[in-house]
């Protein structure tokens, strides 16, 4: 049997027990079994991964880059930013256990947003300035695009351009593509609405949200109420998790 999984805290909103467990059964997969670790520390769980034999595993909120100096890195993603969500076990030349780290939220917002892209959306806004976002806007920039960062608090690096409250004045008109990558929005998150002016979409946004449960947020919901062209996380989390599973049963 190959056991896989899923390391973050607090886990009782994942999606990838379920996407795993219905992929197996769809595709007659019998061997393997995909399980939650919710840790809130990330440092020892190598130690226990290798003690349950698994192959590989996912990782979310708050590990993408506590874990990566435990990790080899896999890809360019991980090595330039940082951050991971997908991790697979390998055997070096020595016959030692090692683990290495990939990037595969790059993987899920590249093939998501791509269909929906214009020539128009030639700059974006991020909201949020964690490690989603640092994935997020990697694509973006890989992609062409311009990209602004706004955070609670501007910070002064190329991740945090400006704060929420800064934002209030210039509204999201200059923006043709807003992506939220905070969690706020998702089902039982304390706070429900980001501190933003809910006005100014147009026909001319596109809008996402990396949240995926509710469908629709406060924010979508907005933008979608004045034209905008809206996209939610799924897809995304669909992408990125068939991608790990790709990465787990690679050769190399």
């Amino acid at each position: 049997m190959r056991h896989f999984g899923l390391l973050g805290y607090p886990l009782g909103h994942s999606f990838s027990k379920a996407f795993f467990e219905e992929k197996f059964l769809r595709e007659g997969i019998s061997d393997a079994t995909y399980s939650l670790f919710e840790r809130p520390e990330a440092g020892e769980f190598l130690r226990e991964a290798e003690s349950l034999n698994l192959l590989g595993f996912n990782v979310t909120i708050p590990h993408k880059q506590s874990l990566t100096p435990h990790l080899l890195m896999g890809d360019a993603a991980a090595e330039s930013l940082g951050v991971v969500n997908c991790v697979k076990r390998k055997t070096g030349v020595s016959g030692i256990t090692e683990w290495h780290g990939y990037n595969t939220d790059v993987i899920g917002f590249s093939r998501s947003i791509k269909p929906f892209l214009a020539s128009l959306h030639t700059r974006a806004l991020v909201l949020g300035n964690g490690a989603t976002a640092k994935s997020v806007g990697w694509v973006l920039r890989q992609l062409g695009i311009d990209v602004v960062v706004a955070a609670r608090n501007a910070s002064g690096d190329m991740l945090s351009n400006l704060s929420f409250r800064e934002l209030e004045g210039i509204g999201f008109g200059p923006f043709p593509l807003v992506v939220n990558t905070t969690p706020v929005g998702t089902v039982n998150y304390p706070e429900q609405t980001l501190p933003l002016p809910y006005s100014g979409f147009s026909i001319d946004h596109l809008v996402v949200d990396v949240v995926y449960n509710p469908p629709e947020t406060a924010l979508l919901a907005a933008a979608r109420g004045q034209g905008a062209a809206v996209l939610n996380g799924l897809s995304m989390l669909q992408e990125q998790a068939e991608a790990s599973w790709r990465i787990w049963n690679s050769e190399d």
